[in-house]
């Protein structure tokens, strides 16, 4: 298995997901994962003699989507990334690790509102495997816009 990127866009993707996994026909398996991943470093103060300890806190959102019956054959990925910004050590801690969400509520908060920076790959024995999920996933979408349709 070899990871592709793809372009398609993650409304699509992970609006597809969600109508799959309501519906139950697709036969697919989706997972949403919430984390925020601090790092530690300093910022300068005014004038730049001291250096404040802050915490620099990104909000990462995924998705994985596999086949119900064939889980080894491909994985469907969206990993969103919302540089949240800088913070004071002590402030709120963010959780250790990654919380499990609902797929709607990764929908409300990384996607529908267009957060950060999102990246969507596939999992698949080649390339081909790769082009035909894509065309899979985008088929009932790119329908509906030719149609004018939502």
């Amino acid at each position: 298995m070899e990871d592709y990127e793809s372009d398609l866009p993650p409304q699509v993707v992970v609006a597809w997901s969600l109508r799959a996994v309501r519906e139950g026909e697709s036969g697919l398996l989706a997972g949403a994962w919430h984390e925020d991943v601090a790092e530690d470093g300093f910022r300068p103060e005014k004038g730049g003699y001291e250096e404040t300890e802050v915490r620099e806190v990104t909000a990462v959102g995924s998705l994985e989507a596999v086949p119900e019956h064939r889980p080894d054959r491909r994985t469907l990925g969206v990993r969103v990334e919302d540089e949240l910004g800088a913070r004071i050590p002590g402030d709120e801690d963010a959780p250790e690790g990654p919380e499990e969400i609902a797929l709607g509520e990764f929908w409300e908060e990384f996607v529908a509102p267009g957060r950060g920076a999102a990246s969507i790959w596939v999992s698949a024995a080649d390339a081909a495997g790769k082009q035909a999920f894509d065309r899979f996933v985008a088929g009932p979408e790119r329908a509906a816009e030719r149609h004018g349709e939502e």
